[in-house]
């Protein structure tokens, strides 16, 4: 190993503190501050790696005001990714404490935003589950910075993301944010990772128990846990309206989501139960009781064959949400949706991602040339495209999808979609585009007539580009029935302009000061809200 790489690793972020960035936010905060004599400073919604955690704490040190202004923090562990714990055990003692030294530093931080003098703290929102690489097993947490999020968070937070991790085997790591009672708390997320054996024993029951203490709840998301047997879920939420749990298998699903029909909006179940024998949502005991009435569900993320059984029992989807089908025949619209006309007039929004095999339709052309939603969606508002092709198919590196192609033939496919307002595509052999692309149809006005809005997301580099869609009409005289010309024109659309639009222009701010963002769960791909008729963009 180079010595470059065998230096020390870094208690404090000096060459972070002195990043030109950071004193561009200092200058930022100075404005604020002087120019806010007579109205209170504005709330702030912060996202941050923990590697930046120290510099951001030296300008709060400099600006405490506007700590307490904090309404949304969500910090993301950023760290380099782990080293070899066997091959080097120096440089992974440093590595471990210098990540408990940081998530340390981010407790004192968060008790310090409560600290308002008789103001009360802005808080709303605190995130801690996302991470720069996926499969990290362990984040060095200590019980000291637990305690310190226990002490204050529970009070104003109303919106919760947590992880847990291999760390709940160390006593002195172990969460204890669950214990607490989080008297505002609407939303929670728990992502749970690496975990086995009688940790996950004590976890069940913990997360159990906070759910039991927490029935205000609206939306819980709970994944990630790996070889769960069947845990019932006994507990019943009054208010619930977003449901996301893979923790449990159909048997005890089934009557959980049978309490909850009347008031979840946006439902995900989980795909990986297909191997259960026999499973079932909906066994005779639960489906007499249900009718078209008495679903409030309007989102529906799951497999072809599950999205079937809620259809043929009373759910009216608007916006469908399927993944993963290896052929398009896989999606059965033909059984459960086209044929169903209240079900199929209810759609406004399709998200499907097909994901092929090797040497099986390598480059998508299926999904391409798919014609099969001609006119059996006629209220159909936004699509949404996903190709998931092997990675060692070799035409990313021989011909990168250039929208030219992949877009005019995509068109004009749909130009019979006349309700179709925003369009995603999504492939992994995409190139990032360049500002005012023009794509020349394939025929005149081969496109959906109301398109405004199109996104091109490159999967290799998950890049996602937003346009407004820019007609170029050419313009013919008109003629007559005798070969005469008349006097007026006849215009059509030949070629279209992507207009960029800047990749916030979907965020919006509500009352709280949080910042709703693009790369919030469960809403990455679509632009509008379909749980409203008629649909509307997420502002």
């Amino acid at each position: 190993m180079s010595a470059i790489f065998r230096q020390p690793l870094p208690t404090y972020d000096s060459a972070q503190e002195r990043d030109v960035r950071w004193f561009g936010f200092d200058r930022l905060l100075g404005v604020l501050q002087a120019h806010r004599t007579t109205q209170p400073l504005p709330l702030i919604d912060v996202t941050i790696g923990l590697t930046g955690i120290s510099a951001f704490k030296a300008t709060m040190r400099r600006f405490p005001n506007f700590l307490q202004r904090i309404a949304a923090f969500r910090v993301i562990s950023d760290l380099e990714e782990e080293p070899n714990r066997n091959r080097d055990p120096d440089r992974m003692q440093q590595f471990s404490q210098l990540a408990t030294t940081r998530w340390r530093q981010l407790g004192l931080l968060v008790v310090d935003m409560f600290n308002t003098e008789g103001q009360p703290p802005a808080l709303r929102l605190f995130h801690a589950e996302n991470a720069t690489y996926q499969n990290v097993s362990n984040r060095y947490i200590d019980r000291e910075t637990w305690d310190c999020f226990k002490a204050v968070l529970p009070a104003k937070v109303e919106d919760l993301a947590l992880r847990l991790d291999k760390d709940e085997a160390d006593p002195n790591r172990t969460c204890t944010l669950l214990e607490a009672d989080w008297i505002q708390l609407q939303s929670f997320r728990l992502v749970a990772t690496g975990l086995g054996g009688p940790d996950l024993n004590r976890i069940q029951e913990s997360v159990n128990h906070f759910l039991a203490r927490h029935q205000q709840l609206e939306d819980i998301c709970i994944t990630g846990y790996v070889d769960v047997g069947s845990i019932p879920i006994p507990q019943t939420f009054p208010n619930l309206k977003r449901c996301a749990i893979t923790k449990s298998k159909y048997a005890n699903l089934a009557p959980f989501l049978a309490r909850h029909y009347n008031t979840v909006i946006d439902l995900l179940v989980p795909t990986h139960q297909a191997q259960e024998q026999g499973p079932t949502l909906f066994p005779p005991g639960i489906s007499p009781n249900l009718d078209s009435d008495s679903m409030a569900l309007k989102v529906l993320r799951t497999s072809a064959d599950v999205a079937g059984s809620f259809v043929m029992n009373g759910a009216r989807p608007r916006h469908l949400e399927i993944r993963d089908v290896r052929y398009l025949k896989e999606f059965k619209f033909r059984e459960w949706l086209f044929g169903v006309n209240e079900a199929a007039e209810a759609v406004t929004c399709l998200d499907l991602r097909v994901q092929t095999k090797p040497y099986e339709d390598a480059e998508g052309q299926a999904l391409l040339e798919a014609k099969f939603m001609r006119g059996a969606l006629p209220n159909l508002v936004e699509l949404a495209l996903t190709w998931a092709i092997p990675k060692y198919s070799t035409a990313l590196q021989d011909a990168p999808e250039d929208v030219r192609g992949l877009g005019c033939r995509i068109l004009e496919n749909l130009k019979h979609q006349t309700s179709l307002r925003a369009l995603r595509l999504e492939h992994p052999h995409a190139a990032v585009l360049p500002p005012d692309t023009l794509i020349e149809l394939k025929s005149d006005d081969a496109l959906p007539p109301r398109l405004e809005y199109f996104t091109w997301h490159a999967t290799h580099v998950n890049v996602s580009q937003y346009f407004r869609i820019g007609r170029i009409s050419t313009v013919q005289p008109e003629i007559l029935s005798d070969g005469s010309y008349g006097r007026g024109s006849i215009g059509s659309v030949r070629k279209v302009r992507l207009e960029r639009l800047p990749d916030m222009f979907r965020s919006w701010i509500d009352d709280s000061g949080v910042w709703h963002q693009t790369w919030r769960p469960r809403a990455r791909n679509t632009l509008f809200d379909h749980s409203h008729s008629p649909p509307r963009l997420h502002s």
